[in-house]
């Protein structure tokens, strides 16, 4: 049953598709016949966990850009 987009098709389509909403397209895209809560509660879990690791990834790149700032800051304030 794949009626939710994994990491990579939500960042394709976000990055092709200005204004993408995942949660809109996968509620668009619900099997007809339903599915199975257990099924459903699965794909959220690994939802989850795949948004925690571009989360900390992400996080990892803002705290390196942050030094790199800084550093610079610091070699401005040098020159003054």
């Amino acid at each position: 049953m794949k009626f939710l987009l994994d990491a990579r098709q939500m960042s394709d389509w976000g990055g092709k598709k200005q204004g993408f909403d995942p949660v809109r397209h996968m509620l668009q895209h619900l099997p007809k016949e339903g599915i199975n809560q257990s099924v459903f509660d699965s794909k959220v879990a690994q939802k989850i966990q795949q948004l925690d690791v571009i989360t900390q990834k992400l996080s990892k790149q803002v705290m390196e850009h942050h030094e790199e700032m800084e550093w610079t800051q610091t070699l401005v304030k040098g020159h003054l």
